[in-house]
């Protein structure tokens, strides 16, 4: 396992105005609009052990971010927002692996990505696949990959995601 320090990344989060969006707001505090970067005021905080990677944000106890890096592929085992906005998820879960210094592997597995749902509750399983899948395409896309394949499969009665990438072809 790569060995992770403790890392923390501080950021100036104002709350986002009615009606302004998310990539406006980035570009304003400097960053150019090819890329994604948190707005500022946003602290987060990494820690890792001899299973896994994690962070947290030090603004919202129930943000967290949880990954297992196995020989080939990233299993991501938690990924809660918390009370961050979900248009925040793509540059959230870049910010998480930018943290911990670490590059995501050409494949990512989002494990039970609607905890506490029944597998047979299909809106939240779309919801939940949807938002998973915007994320990592925003991240990867920060890593100069994309998806080429997505794949849903039921594993002890939860929901799990996989997702390959491959570099973007310019």
């Amino acid at each position: 396992m790569e060995k992770a320090g403790i890392i923390s990344r501080e950021y100036e989060f104002p709350p986002v105005p009615p009606g302004r969006p998310i990539a406006r707001l980035v570009r304003e505090a400097g960053q150019p609009s090819s890329t994604m970067s948190l707005p500022p005021r946003i602290k987060l905080r990494s820690r890792s052990d001899q299973f896994s990677f994690q962070v947290d944000a030090a603004s919202d106890d129930r943000f967290w971010f949880r990954l297992v890096r196995e020989e080939d592929r990233d299993v991501i085992t938690d990924y809660s927002l918390g009370s961050f906005p979900r248009e925040l998820s793509g540059i959230l879960l870049t910010e998480c692996y930018r943290t911990l210094g670490l590059t995501p592997r050409d494949t990512l597995l989002f494990r039970d990505i609607a905890p506490g749902r029944s597998a047979t509750d299909a809106g939240a399983l779309d919801e939940a696949r949807d938002l998973y899948e915007s994320a990592a395409g925003s991240m990867l896309a920060q890593f100069g990959l994309r998806i080429t394949h997505r794949q849903t499969a039921e594993t002890r009665g939860k929901t799990d995601l996989l997702i390959l990438a491959a570099p973007t072809h310019k």
